[in-house]
């Protein structure tokens, strides 16, 4: 049972990255905060460094997806996520 600041926590991560604030985690969500890193990092699109992050942003998605989208319809809720 979680208590009820780790449900503020663990809510307040997962809107932080739902940057469609559509109520899911996405494939979508995960690649636009890559390019927001690349962009904040000065990583130019294209490069062997954009490349290696966005590898590392893709294989972070197939870990969650594996964890905590049980139904397998490529989208994690918050009730997913806090599983």
């Amino acid at each position: 049972m979680l208590s009820d600041l780790q449900k503020r926590k663990i809510t307040r991560h997962f809107n932080m990255h739902d940057l469609s604030s559509d109520g899911y985690l996405s494939q979508a969500d995960v690649e636009l905060l890559m390019k927001n890193v690349a962009r904040e990092f000065k990583i130019a699109p294209g490069s062997e460094t954009f490349a290696k992050l966005k590898a590392l942003f893709e294989a972070q998605w197939n870990q969650l997806k594996l964890f905590a989208d049980p139904n397998g319809d490529g989208r994690v809720t918050l009730d997913e996520y806090s599983a």
